[in-house]
């Protein structure tokens, strides 16, 4: 269909030129060469066309042109000079803004990858320029969703919903919900990918964390080993899986499906530190320390994994080792208010009332509703209200900071 209407409009270019003279030959031979795929052609001629006197409409067309051969030969830098020298002639294609915004947002994965601020921009441009079909409120929405900005994305697609047809569209709208914690339309979104692309993993892989975010493992469960069926070499799959058996209590299910995550890669250190809490929960202290220190070994600024550890020293009693662990934990990260929190129990413990008031009022300066925190910190004072001052003083003479390897 699209051969025949060039036909015709080819037809009826040729009809006019035979009044115009040999400039309109070449420029319809020019996108003659165009249409036909031959872009080098077309670009030749265009170049020797704008050498010559034009008129103004004839040099709107040849530009235009110009910048459409240039972007099919993915010379982009030189396609948006011309769009600038088309501008400063005063005309303003809409149209080659919105081919250049495509070859930014790299839908055909000819680059190494996509420059969505960019894209955003020239979508815009054309939009401006009343240009702005469905196809480029999808572009849109894509070259948001690569900036993060999931508002703006569930604001120009979820209009479109009802005539949303491709996978792409419902994924991009899916993940804003998903975003803006609207977990309902996230929910129903994924599940109609799912029937347009069964074998999209992503799609799985979302709607299983949703379920288990929901509390809802039955369904994780079975979404996840329905994306597994259909792409068992996915890892994220399968610590998603593990995630939801964990949840749900069936642990010797889950760590297999963990193990099976460490046997394809050693160094994923949540699954490492998913199988810490499973063995720990069912009271095999050994197995769950050696699964977090690798957890620790795999990425040393794992915090939950040093608090973690530090709380099974502390419920061990091993005060020295948990005040280790909880002090790393604040150095790799000063700003996370539980690691002082725990580092003040375990002072409070150790009946080192001061170091621990200190640190659970860092804590609360740096959370203010960390109720255990001001419980704890409440408890101290009432205990220190009642002692005498020689009885303050602190009598730990230990070495703190035990080293761990």
């Amino acid at each position: 269909m699209k051969k025949l209407i060039f036909s015709i409009s080819l037809m009826l270019i040729f009809a006019t030129a035979f009044a115009a003279g040999a400039q309109n030959y070449e420029i319809i031979e020019g996108i003659n060469s165009y249409f036909t795929g031959e872009y080098e052609m077309a670009e030749e001629t265009f170049y020797q066309i704008l050498d010559e006197e034009i008129s103004s409409t004839e040099k709107y067309t040849v530009y235009s042109y110009l910048i459409k051969s240039k972007l099919r030969n993915r010379k982009i830098s030189t396609a948006e000079d011309l769009i600038t020298e088309l501008d400063e002639l005063g005309y303003n294609n809409a149209e080659v803004y919105w081919l250049l915004a495509e070859q930014y947002l790299n839908l055909d994965g000819r680059y190494d990858n996509a420059q969505f601020d960019l894209a955003k921009e020239y979508i815009e441009k054309a939009r401006d320029l009343g240009f702005y079909g469905f196809d480029q409120q999808k572009g849109h929405a894509q070259a948001e969703l690569g900036l993060n900005n999931y508002q703006a994305v569930k604001d120009i697609l979820e209009p479109l919903r009802d005539q949303l047809s491709r996978p792409s569209s419902f994924g991009a709208l899916a993940r804003a919900y998903k975003e803006l914690d609207d977990t309902g339309n996230a929910i129903n979104l994924y599940e109609r990918l799912i029937v347009l692309e069964p074998d999209n993993a992503g799609a799985h892989l979302d709607l299983g964390n949703l379920y288990i975010d929901q509390g809802n493992y039955d369904e994780a469960i079975e979404v996840l080993e329905i994306g597994l069926d259909r792409s068992p070499e996915v890892n994220s799959l399968k610590f998603a899986l593990g995630r939801a058996y964990k949840a749900s209590g069936e642990y010797d299910s889950a760590i297999d499906q963990f193990n099976q995550v460490i046997n394809r890669n050693r160094y994923n250190y949540e699954a490492h530190y998913q199988l810490g809490l499973i063995y720990y929960a069912q009271g095999e202290i050994d197995k769950a320390v050696e699964s977090l220190d690798s957890a620790i070994r795999y990425n040393n600024e794992y915090v939950t994994a040093y608090l973690k550890l530090g709380e099974i020293y502390l419920a061990e009693d091993n005060h020295y080792r948990a005040v280790s662990y909880f002090s790393n934990a604040v150095e790799i990260n000063p700003d996370y208010a539980l690691s002082y929190y725990y580092l003040g129990k375990a002072y409070f413990e150790l009946e080192m009332y001061q170091v621990a008031q200190a640190e659970l009022v860092k804590a609360l300066r740096r959370q203010p509703d960390l109720g255990r925190a001001s419980e704890l910190l409440d408890e101290i004072d009432e205990i220190i209200s009642g002692m005498e001052e020689d009885e303050l003083e602190d009598d730990f003479e230990g070495e703190v900071d035990v080293n761990i390897e």
